[in-house]
């Protein structure tokens, strides 16, 4: 599967360029739960790959709640995936 058959579209890419240089991956949430949660994206090599990831301390101080669906900014420190961003939330 690609980013693409999850929704992800040139607009998506655009909106995301600057989290990209900052060393984000983009990822969707597909299940909120208690302060995890679980995230689908695509590795370097093309597979897709779902794993919990914990919001940064600057998300939560912002009082950041991704909901399923949402698309965020992710990455991995020192083990643990951590999300510091969302894109904007669009209705379809």
């Amino acid at each position: 599967m690609t980013l693409e058959d999850w929704g992800w579209n040139e607009s998506r890419d655009k909106e995301f360029a600057t989290m990209d240089a900052e060393g984000w991956t983009p990822g969707r949430v597909i299940r909120p739960s208690r302060g995890l949660f679980r995230i689908v994206s695509v590795d370097e090599n093309g597979e897709e790959r779902e794993f919990d990831a914990r919001l940064t301390g600057k998300a939560m101080g912002q009082g950041f709640a991704p909901a399923a669906g949402d698309w965020v900014a992710w990455r991995e420190e020192g083990g643990t995936c951590l999300i510091g961003s969302a894109l904007d939330r669009r209705a379809v």
